[in-house]
């Protein structure tokens, strides 16, 4: 120490008694001479240099009380060599960068060490800048490791940086579309960050971990995120392949994983002082997991399955690069390869390279993995909506589309028993006229044949009037029309009239021509979904149902082809669209109001068509002398009918009816109602 700070290189350098023998060979110099800001120090280093060759050093002088070289503002180095040359060099925190020797390293200068060479350096030190030092440092190293040491921390500044942009990046995805997968990669990318920044002294990422970065307890940190490592890589790996294999994954993976979880308890009680040391087997059976857990990823890989062939190929090569670069140095550390100046300069650099490399290759395939699942998902999500769609199609012919949307529901999914709603509807009914006598003269076989020909032919017009089926009654079909009892009037007639080019086939093929009555009814109906829990079935409960039926009964007592109630008549849109007839009031089976019904004949065949409009106001004035029990007048009525028209049965069954009444006679309470009950 030179208190006054007025000591020159000859003083020192010529005087021995300046310095403290030093016999720590290596050791750091800590010698307390109770340093002070005011005071210059002085230090003296013999160097010899290498028997073999020449080489190039730097020399740096730093003070370890806070950990950097910024507490010198002037630093003189002279280095006396072996011929008595002198060199002098002066740096430090207040010398300008231009004239220092590393522009960033303000306490640093070059040299050359020739082979054999003894020299001597002396340092004098000026001027601490911030703290006192504990005690000083000369830290000598070869030219070309610092130049690897620069270069290394800026690759593993880079390595660290793409793991942690991956690491958010797949955090984020994970969060976003909750994909196992990303999870697993995640926490590999994770362990990876915190293993290399506690291990990279120069990452500059160890006090995000403080305090568990100390020497005491940064293997035992280290050892829990390799366990977690461990873990995410295996099921990463299982969720790469989708892998599905009993055998490893029921018996294996539990007991491994169970392993994994108490090696992270012990290493945790250890690091938080709840134990004083981590037991023997413990440890040892980290070093077996990790034995059993990097070969069970390979074999889950090569036993995935032919299916998986690319994704093996790529999963391989993600993990080659580290792998190899590891296989190397086992090789040289038993077989002597040419690469220890390799390994000792370049090897965390080149590891972290290796190992970025393989991060970036497993996220690509991990995102190619990931676009090949969306597509399997995508391909199975349009073949399950193709399926539901047919599915749906096929449910649609037994309970039409129109039901459930009458319930407020848009799929079958949706419907529950007791779901029901009130409305008012105009209910169809036809029926084979004589179905009983036609199929006795067909095989069953036939007799279907028969009955699906014609329901083919009349199930369409009603859905293309806005009507739905609701039943097909064998020789019969149930229908509703939800919006107007016009849809359903014009429904018949068409059906009617595909009837009669029907009939023309039938009669050409040598067949007899059927005929079908037709009968509706506008009222509420209760629509709903009835049955068990196990048995369920679209019905319709309503008194209308049941009067529809009875008038489409009536239709074969009147010989005409359609009948409707008044109360469909009073709601058609434009009734003059079509041609009505009067027949009179009916006491139904079941009914206590009897019920007014009118003939519509437009779906007759044209010229009965002509034939009753031609005859219309003497069959309605016929009917009138009927109802006012004018019977002589309404027979002369309905003759006259007969005579123009005699294939006309409504005509012909009043004339019988008011014959009856001339030659009987009328009851007082006679109204003119025709009692079905017994039809």
């Amino acid at each position: 120490k030179d208190s006054l700070g007025t000591a020159t290189f000859e003083e020192v350098s010529a005087n021995p008694d300046w310095f403290v023998p030093n016999n720590t060979k290596g050791d750091y110099m800590n010698h307390n001479y109770g340093y002070n800001l005011d005071a210059v120090y002085w230090a003296k280093i013999n160097l010899r240099g290498h028997p073999e060759k020449t080489e190039s050093f730097l020399l740096i002088i730093a003070e370890l009380a806070i950990g950097h070289t910024r507490s010198w503002n002037y630093v003189d180095v002279w280095l006396e060599r072996t011929n008595g040359q002198i060199e002098y060099e002066k740096t430090g925190y207040s010398i300008p960068k231009e004239n220092k020797v590393i522009p960033s390293s303000h306490n640093t200068v070059r040299f050359e060490l020739n082979q054999g060479e003894e020299v001597i350096f002396y340092t004098r030190l000026e001027e601490v800048t911030e703290h006192n030092p504990n005690y000083i440092q000369f830290g000598l190293i070869k030219e070309s490791f610092w130049i690897n040491q620069t270069y290394d921390s800026w690759l593993n500044g880079l390595y660290l940086g793409a793991i942690g942009i991956q690491f958010f990046y797949f955090l984020i995805l994970f969060l976003i579309e909750k994909e196992s997968i990303h999870a697993y990669f995640s926490l590999i990318l994770l362990s990876f960050l915190v293993i290399s920044s506690m291990f990279l002294g120069d990452s500059g990422l160890q006090e995000i971990f403080y305090p568990w970065t100390n020497q005491n307890n940064m293997l035992e940190l280290s050892l829990i995120f390799n366990c977690l490592l461990l873990y995410g890589f295996i099921k990463y790996t299982i969720s790469y392949f989708n892998y599905s294999k009993s055998f490893i994954i029921k018996k294996i993976l539990p007991f491994y994983f169970g392993l994994l979880l108490l090696q992270i308890i012990f290493f945790l009680l250890y690091m938080f002082g709840a134990i004083s040391k981590i037991p023997q087997p413990i440890r040892l059976s980290f070093i077996i997991s990790i034995l059993i857990g990097i070969p069970l990823c390979f074999i889950i890989a090569l036993t995935s399955g032919k299916e998986n062939r690319i994704q093996r190929r790529n999963f391989i090569l993600s993990i080659f690069p580290p792998f190899l670069l590891i296989f190397l140095l086992i090789v040289d550390l038993f077989f002597g390869l040419p690469i220890e100046d390799f390994a000792d300069t370049h090897f965390s650099s080149f590891f972290g390279i290796s190992l970025m490399l393989s991060l970036v290759l497993l996220a690509v395939s991990t995102g190619h993995r990931t676009n090949l699942l969306k597509a399997e998902k995508e391909k199975a999500l349009q073949k399950n909506l193709s399926d539901q769609k047919q599915i749906n199609l096929a449910i649609s012919r037994f309970v039409p589309n129109e039901f459930l949307l009458a319930l407020g529901k848009s799929n079958i999914k949706e419907v529950k028993l007791g779901d029901s709603i009130a409305k008012e509807v105009t209910v169809f009914f036809s029926d084979i006229r004589d179905y009983t006598s036609l199929s006795e003269q067909m095989t069953p076989e036939e007799n279907f044949q028969f009955v699906n020909a014609y329901n083919v032919q009349m199930g369409p017009i009603i859905q293309q009037d806005k009507g739905f089926v609701n039943q097909y009654l064998g020789d019969g079909i149930m229908a509703i029309f939800p919006e107007s009892p016009t849809d359903a009037l014009r429904a018949a007639i068409k059906m009617q009239q595909v009837l009669q080019s029907y009939n023309q086939q039938r009669v050409q093929e040598g067949r007899k021509a059927i005929r079908v009555g037709m009968g509706m009814h506008t009222g509420s109906l209760i629509m709903g979904i009835t049955g068990d829990e196990n048995r369920l079935d679209a019905a319709t409960i309503s008194d209308s149902v049941n009067s529809a039926a009875r008038i489409e009964s009536l239709t074969k007592h009147y010989g005409v082809s359609i009948l409707l109630s008044e109360a469909s008549i009073a709601k058609l849109t434009n009734p003059t669209e079509f041609h009505f007839r009067y027949l009179g009031e009916v006491q139904v089976k079941g009914k206590k109001q009897a019920l007014k019904i009118y003939e519509c004949f437009d779906g007759d065949l044209p010229e009965i068509v002509n034939l009753k409009l031609t005859t219309l106001s003497l069959f309605e004035e016929g009917i009138q002398h009927y109802f006012n029990q004018s019977f002589t007048q309404a027979a002369l009525a309905f003759k006259s009918v007969l005579k123009q028209n005699p294939v006309d049965s409504p005509a012909k069954l009043f004339l019988n009816k008011a014959g009856r009444l001339i030659t009987n006679g009328v009851d007082d309470d006679w109204t003119g109602v025709e009692m079905m009950a017994d039809k």
